[in-house]
């Protein structure tokens, strides 16, 4: 009986898991009421600065755009992942970056994005990237909203789910080895004459 009550339960588990945000949306005001009147530190929210380019997840991918757009546009960029060490990595070198859950719907209504002109969702999961876009656009976000793909048939749903343009992650790659390497060997060949 007891397994067959695990069993069950990671069942209804999985099932309400995958509509957690949307059971939250819906009942937020009722659950809010229960919440301690002093918020937590992690529920509260810095400014986002001078940034008009958000990047969210700063993984390999996250983090290198980050970086090539701070070479550009300075603080005007911001990072965020639910990572501590990796904002405070990018903290302790100046760079414009907090700590925050893509997905948590609060931070979202507690964020001030109205300077922000594009968000880029550099997340390997197109469950949390539509996630996010659907977040965002409940905030009434009217910028523009980039997202990576693994995949070619992740592309379709991620546009279907709001977001602007999207990058094939690995096509991207190829692109960028191949015309890597075709200036590289251009700069070969000119050396051996």
């Amino acid at each position: 009986i007891l397994a067959l009550a695990t069993a069950f339960s990671f069942i209804v588990t999985s099932v309400l898991y995958k509509h957690s945000h949307h059971y939250y949306c819906k009942h937020k005001n009722h659950i809010k009421q229960y919440e301690h009147p002093i918020p937590l530190h992690q529920d509260i929210y810095p400014s986002l600065g001078d940034a008009k380019v958000l990047v969210i997840g700063m993984g390999r991918v996250g983090k290198s755009a980050f970086k090539a757009i701070h070479a550009q546009l300075g603080q005007q960029v911001c990072g965020i992942d639910s990572d501590p060490d990796k904002i405070n990595k990018l903290a302790k070198l100046g760079k414009n970056a907090i700590v925050g859950d893509g997905e948590d719907i609060d931070l979202w209504e507690n964020l001030n994005i109205q300077n922000i002109e594009l968000v880029l969702i550099a997340l390997p999961s197109i469950e949390d990237a539509s996630n996010i876009t659907q977040q965002l656009k409940s905030t009434n976000f009217n910028g523009r909203i980039a997202a990576i793909a693994r995949y070619e048939d992740e592309v379709e749903p991620l546009i279907n789910n709001g977001v602007d343009r999207v990058f094939n992650f690995f096509t991207e790659a190829g692109l960028g080895f191949a015309e890597e390497s075709l200036l590289w060997a251009k700069v070969c060949s000119e050396s051996k004459q």
